[in-house]
């Protein structure tokens, strides 16, 4: 017979006899108990790799370097765990109760907003519909994606406003960065558009037509 250790499902660790149902918390504690069993020449051995040795403290220390490996096997897929909790909660995915099922196809997601918006493409539900053509999407990232396909047409990825011009564009996305590249040489505020900057010439009566860009 062999002493082994046993690590539960909270990762408590317990030393047992396996002479007598002696179970204890410590490897100190068993291996005292254990000589009622064997006296001082006992040798322990791994039951994982079969290293053999004399003191039970140093046989436990060695198992102890054992938890890390994964000697729990998931037995659908196979998969691997170092502790039971981990392979319980594997187990969830393989249960159907806890699966959204496509009523459609059948396929299965983690969660209900993976499955609406897969059932929504067998639905055929496009609520997003391009104003230049009339084409419509599932999502406003495919509606934003299909505007830039216009000719002439440059479309703003953050809410999809579209323009005629690169330029224009480029302007308006100043807009969602907080980007001011136009500044006044006086007094150092920003402006997103060039326009702006002139007013703020006009309005502080600068005698300065300058424009920096920064």
């Amino acid at each position: 017979p062999k002493p082994f250790v046993r690590v539960d499902e909270q990762d408590n660790v317990t030393y047992h006899c396996d002479y007598c149902d002696k179970v204890t918390i410590t490897d100190v504690k068993l291996y005292r108990h254990m000589r009622q069993h064997t006296g001082d020449g006992r040798i322990f051995r791994c039951r994982h790799c079969d290293k053999s040795h004399k003191s039970l403290v140093i046989w436990s220390k060695h198992m102890m370097t054992h938890r890390n490996e994964k000697h729990f096997i998931c037995d659908t897929c196979g998969q691997a765990f170092n502790s039971y909790v981990s392979l319980y909660n594997h187990r969830e995915i393989h249960d159907p109760s806890r699966l959204f099922v496509c009523t459609v196809c059948g396929e299965n997601f983690k969660n209900k907003v993976c499955m609406k918006l897969h059932e929504d493409r067998h639905n055929d539900f496009k609520p997003h519909t391009c104003p230049e053509c009339g084409k419509s999407f599932h999502s406003k990232t495919l509606l934003y994606k299909h505007r830039a396909s216009h000719n002439k047409t440059y479309v703003c990825a953050t809410c999809g406003k579209a323009f005629s011009h690169s330029h224009n564009l480029k302007v308006h996305e100043y807009l969602h960065t907080g980007e001011k590249p136009y500044r006044c040489k006086h007094c150092g505020k920003g402006f997103a558009q060039l326009a702006s900057l002139q007013c703020h010439y006009k309005r502080s009566q600068s005698t300065c037509n300058r424009v920096s860009r920064g």
